[in-house]
């Protein structure tokens, strides 16, 4: 669970425009920054470099928090996450069932939301069975 406080967010300007960038999150005068720990290069002859905080001014509603938990694929699973769930509907129906749902932050847990936007389970129920097929914002 050390990944729990991992943020993502896609950026809105520059070099970066459009890419995913993982880290911690601050908000400032109305801009939301997603701020990652890079090695940049310092001096080429010694292979010298320093690892230095960069800021990515991100598209606020794009940015999600990571769960902590991974998929199937050892692939660490963030709000807003499309999933592919097996499940079982009822105890009177054993089926295994499967259906893409989306990964939300709702009243201190992570759900699954289906696609009539309901509740379908709680992300910690079998995260490992789970497979991340994309993102609600791609």
């Amino acid at each position: 669970m050390k990944d729990r406080f991992k943020f993502r967010g896609k950026v809105l300007f520059g070099d970066y425009e459009g890419e995913w960038k993982t880290g911690f999150y601050t908000w400032c005068e109305d801009n939301s920054f997603i701020n990652c720990h890079e090695s940049i290069l310092i001096e080429e002859e010694t292979n010298f470099s320093e690892n230095i905080l960069i800021p990515y001014n991100c598209d606020p509603k794009t940015i999600g928090q990571c769960t902590g938990l991974k998929d199937k694929n050892g692939v660490l699973i963030f709000e807003n996450d499309i999933l592919t769930v097996q499940y079982v509907e009822s105890i009177a129906d054993l089926t295994n069932r499967e259906c893409a749902c989306y990964v939300k932050y709702i009243s201190g847990c992570f759900v699954l939301i289906n696609k009539d936007n309901q509740i379908l389970l709680n992300l910690g129920d079998r995260p490992n069975s789970h497979e991340i097929t994309g993102n609600i914002h791609e």
